[in-house]
């Protein structure tokens, strides 16, 4: 077996080790995703019963709960993208290791 055949069979080593650990186990959406606790103001009667008072204090509700949630989806929106940066620093490192490893493997390679 050459310096080269050696190169090779040590990188695919290299990376069928990475591949064949077992990434830890992702914890379950709901014990990480809290549901939001915005609350639903309660529905005004039809417009006949329904003063002038108590349409302005739904109304100001109902901004209160669209606040709420665009503030709950705004939250979980950064929690998704920094777990998607995660994921992408964990593949950066894993490229760069491998890269070095190819490096280091085929340094003394003069063919």
């Amino acid at each position: 077996m050459n310096f080269r055949s050696i190169a090779i069979a040590t990188t695919l080593s290299i990376a069928t080790a990475a591949v064949a650990q077992t990434p830890p186990a992702a914890a379950p959406a709901t014990s990480v995703v809290a549901k939001h606790t915005c609350a639903q103001p309660a529905m005004p009667g039809s417009s006949k019963t329904t003063t002038d008072i108590q349409m302005k204090r739904f109304v100001d509700e109902l901004n209160k709960y669209k606040a709420c949630l665009q503030a709950y989806a705004g939250e979980q929106q950064k929690f998704a993208e920094a777990a998607v940066a995660s994921g992408n620093a964990a593949i950066m490192e894993y490229n760069t290791f491998v890269e070095a490893a190819n490096k280091a493997t085929n340094s003394g390679n003069t063919k």
